[in-house]
């Protein structure tokens, strides 16, 4: 206390550092989103499988990066995808509608992933998703959390199919 006093007088300013303990053990780690717009009748039972183990394996490659079977992508951050979609209530199982099926109907997939993958950048095709979708299924299930929507009306779009990309 005397060399606060001392030191106040003297003219020289007191120099304290406050730290928040709580906020140096978080880790603050990056997310990032692929959301997939997949045509529901496209292949059924790979939809299936997804639902039934939220897991990319070797044998839905060829299936999963299909260019007849994907309808929409995009990739980014995290908080992008908050910011930019308000779909999360999508993907619980509430959303199961009782109406008459369409052909035009469509699933979301959302995969939340540690690090950006290049080879789901605008512009890419089937054959760098392919390689990316290869890389995911390599990952180990900590690495990433695949979620599945209930059959959809390709009305749920509406409001962000602008920024989808094919």
């Amino acid at each position: 206390m005397i060399d606060c006093l001392k030191s106040l007088f003297s003219g020289q300013k007191e120099k304290r550092i406050y730290s928040n303990p709580s906020l140096e053990s978080e880790s603050f780690t990056q997310k990032y989103v692929l959301l997939l717009v997949v045509e529901a009748d496209a292949n059924p039972e790979m939809i299936q499988q997804l639902k039934e183990e939220p897991r990319i394996t070797s044998e839905l490659l060829p299936y999963i990066s299909s260019i007849s079977l994907i309808q929409g992508i995009w990739q980014g951050s995290e908080s992008e995808y908050k910011e930019l979609f308000n779909i999360d209530h999508l993907f619980q199982e509430s959303s199961k509608r009782e109406e008459l099926y369409s052909e035009y109907d469509i699933h979301l997939i959302k995969i939340v992933l540690d690090e950006r993958q290049p080879e789901f950048s605008e512009g890419n095709n089937s054959l760098n998703w392919y390689d990316g979708f290869r890389k995911i299924s390599l990952l180990t299930q900590e690495k990433y959390k695949l979620e599945i929507s209930e059959r959809l009306s390709s009305d749920v779009t509406d409001g962000f199919d602008s920024k989808l990309y094919r």
